[in-house]
């Protein structure tokens, strides 16, 4: 209840056009190509203005972790953050930047002792959404593609 709250609150100011950025996630939806699965359910709330993702990712049929992702549009600061937790104990937040046309999510995190800078981007196509997974050594001049997995409905 109080999330809710404090996120329609955020989104208060959001104009519409901001708050369907991400209207293509809703729905439900599956990984494709990859040795492990992933499946989810997508949900915008607030009138667009937050989405819930539930995902569940197994392999060979064995439960690997089940997460949750809340997107939500920051109206003071104008921007989209993304909060991720899973039943791991994984937490993470990233910061969106509109660039290259596109909202890319951003975290710093550190990597066998390194820093590094994690960079995410989800972008529609006509079969679903692919999600870029990259990172960067020397804090965004370089990115190497970790991961590109492709999503279609389920």
């Amino acid at each position: 209840m109080i999330r809710g709250a404090i996120l329609l609150a955020l989104c208060a100011t959001a104009s519409t056009a901001t708050c369907t950025d991400f209207d293509f996630l809703a729905g439900n939806w599956k990984s494709v190509g990859k040795e492990d699965q992933a499946t989810a359910r997508t949900v915008r709330m607030h009138d667009g203005c937050l989405i819930e993702e539930k995902w569940h990712f197994e392999k060979n049929g064995k439960k690997l972790f089940d997460s949750l992702m809340l997107r939500s549009w920051d109206a003071n600061a104008k921007r989209w953050m993304l909060a991720y937790a899973d039943d791991n104990g994984r937490w993470q937040i990233y910061e969106g930047r509109h660039e290259r046309g596109t909202w890319s999510f951003y975290r710093e995190r550190l990597d066998n002792g390194k820093p590094i800078v994690v960079r995410i981007t989800w972008t529609p196509n006509p079969k679903g959404y692919v999600q870029t997974i990259e990172k960067s050594e020397d804090r965004g001049v370089t990115w190497k593609q970790t991961e590109r997995i492709h999503h279609e409905p389920l």
